[in-house]
């Protein structure tokens, strides 16, 4: 229900009024009570043409600290504040300046510079609640912030997600996996995927059950495929916290469409959460009551050794944006859940963005690897486990 304002209450009182100096005037034809009748209503118009009883009084506001915040604050406090070194917020700024949503509306207030629209951003993802008290900070309106500025920044991040968290061609994908060959052992490996929660402050109002994750709290569960270099290249955000990470992988375009995705050799490595397939290479999980062979052993050694890039690029995404380990978001309707799913992807872009800008070691997250807690996985087919079991055989003479 909408607050009333002061006006509205004097004008309905002068309505009332009104109302009854006319039976008045009706009942005894006094001419003094037409004059005060007359006077009310001019009262009454007068005031009603008017949008606001009284000039309206603006404060001062401290002078803007932009410029100090870009120039003059000495980089650690820059980083602090803002969760990247300059050089790579002034290469963001420069790659969303010319966005449409920056441009002034002829006959509305000039639009802030894009400087301070990212800094709105940044401020609110590198905050533990979600406010980021950059209100006061930036030197604008208390609400300014994070319905505004932020807003308005997501839009621009996301009109470059494509260009930025994208899936490698043919010739990239061949340099990867030569790295991660490299590194591991592994042939034709072309990424590695994990799947990750992002824990919500209160339990949903819509549907809260769903979201009750295997960790005892409510979550938005997401897939993230990330190459040796802790680049994102393919995120699946949005599933409730309940989804089970292979449930995740089966129906996201990269498991559904696999042939538009990879060549006849090419696969991910997963941990024992996934279910094996030609494109999915994931670590052997041990039977209740039972034990893994030596080969089994030393392929899920040499795997994790791999694998753990993906989680890593996970902690430094949730360790440069602290926000993400506890959004602030009742997920009460559609646009909600979708303005906290485009949260996430913003901050993904940003991630991939400052890849280069090395993160101090106590920011980064480090996940516990659980991938155990889940039901037992459909048990694969002989055609679907080849690739694993080649690259067992395979890992094991290498090392042999």
């Amino acid at each position: 229900m909408p607050t009333r304002s002061r006006r509205y209450w004097i004008l309905a009182a002068l309505r009332r009024v009104w109302a009854n100096k006319l039976t008045l005037i009706a009942d005894d034809g006094d001419s003094s009570e037409e004059e005060e009748e007359q006077e009310l209503m001019m009262l009454y118009f007068m005031l009603n043409s008017k949008r606001y009883l009284s000039r309206r009084e603006r404060f001062e506001r401290p002078e803007c600290r932009v410029e100090y915040y870009l120039t003059g604050m000495s980089n650690e406090n820059f980083r602090l504040n803002f969760r990247m070194n300059r050089q790579y917020f002034t290469a963001v700024c420069q790659l969303i300046t010319n966005h449409d949503v920056f441009c002034s509306v002829p006959g509305k207030q000039p639009r802030m510079r894009v400087e301070i629209h990212l800094m709105a951003l940044l401020k609110m993802l590198g905050s533990l609640d979600g406010y980021g008290l950059s209100a006061d900070f930036l030197s604008v309106g208390s609400h300014t912030p994070e319905s505004l500025l932020t807003r308005r920044a997501m839009e621009a991040l996301l009109s470059y997600k494509n260009a930025v968290i994208c899936w490698p061609d043919a010739v990239e994908r061949r340099e990867i996996s030569a790295r991660i060959e490299n590194v591991s052992g592994f042939p034709c490996c072309v990424g590695l995927i994990d799947g990750t929660l992002f824990p919500l402050r209160t339990r949903p109002q819509k549907h809260g059950e769903d979201y009750y994750s295997r960790k005892a709290s409510y979550a938005i569960n997401g897939l993230v495929v990330s190459d040796d270099k802790c680049r994102i290249r393919y995120e699946n955000v949005g599933w409730p916290g309940s989804s089970h990470d292979n449930r995740v992988w089966r129906n996201c375009k990269l498991a559904r469409n696999r042939e538009q995705y990879f060549n006849m050799n090419e696969y991910l490595l997963g941990d024992s959460a996934y279910q094996p397939s030609n494109v999915m290479v994931s670590s052997y999980k041990t039977i209740r009551g039972g034990q893994l062979s030596t080969k089994e052993e030393g392929f899920n050694s040499q795997l994790a050794k791999i694998r753990i890039r993906v989680e890593h690029c996970i902690g430094m995404l949730k360790g440069r944006f602290p926000l993400l380990k506890a959004l602030r978001c009742r997920l009460r309707n559609k646009k909600e859940k979708q303005d906290t799913i485009q949260l996430i992807q913003s901050a993904m872009i940003l991630h991939n963005m400052a890849i280069g800008d090395p993160m101090p070691d106590d920011w980064v997250v480090r996940e516990s690897d659980d991938d155990e807690w889940a039901d037992e996985l459909p048990r694969s087919s002989r055609n679907s486990d080849q690739r694993r079991a080649y690259l067992r055989d395979y890992i094991f003479d290498l090392k042999n």
